[in-house]
């Protein structure tokens, strides 16, 4: 609990849609693989996908849906409320969202950034697993940070069908 443990899941697909550029509309669904979780150490990536933590054995993936996309009095900041699936619990996060504006890259693609943060407590899905340190206290805190960065791509050959769509797959 002194130091912070980096993490990531390395498969994953999300599909994040919206017509035209009004942010508030966009849907969200991230589905991850609770196995392919990475932190530079195998044993530890093993420990993380063992029954004691994500049991990726028995619930295979992770699932985020948003439900609700609220713009903030903030210019540029989002909140996006979603349902977050763990190890069979579904349980309602919070995200904070700074939007990074939209550029045209050098191939002519239209593109939307995103940073997403959050919090959440392991143990409201069931992650529990600790171990008491010699000199005292848990070896693991509560809290889990969730961080990411995506880029959208507007997706032309939709745009024809239902208006300007954002979309990463």
């Amino acid at each position: 609990m002194i130091a912070s443990l980096k993490g990531s899941f390395r498969k994953f697909e999300a599909v994040i849609t919206t017509i035209g550029k009004d942010f508030t509309r966009v849907q969200i669904q991230v589905t991850i693989e609770a196995d392919s979780i990475y932190t530079g150490d195998r044993e530890r990536d093993e420990h993380l996908t063992s029954p004691d933590f994500l049991d990726a054995q028995n619930y295979r993936q992770i699932l985020f849906k948003s439900e609700k996309i609220l713009k903030t009095q903030q210019k540029d900041q989002f909140l996006i409320l979603g349902d977050l699936t763990m190890m069979g619990v579904c349980r309602p996060i919070e995200l904070a969202v700074q939007f990074g504006g939209i550029q045209h890259d050098p191939w002519g693609n239209e593109k939307a950034g995103f940073q997403v943060s959050g919090k959440i407590n392991r143990q409201d899905w069931g992650l529990t697993w600790n171990t008491v340190l010699k000199a005292g206290g848990f070896l693991i805190g509560e809290s889990v940070t969730i961080l990411g960065e995506f880029e959208l791509i507007n997706a032309t050959n939709r745009a024809r069908v239902r208006g300007e769509e954002f979309m990463l797959k």
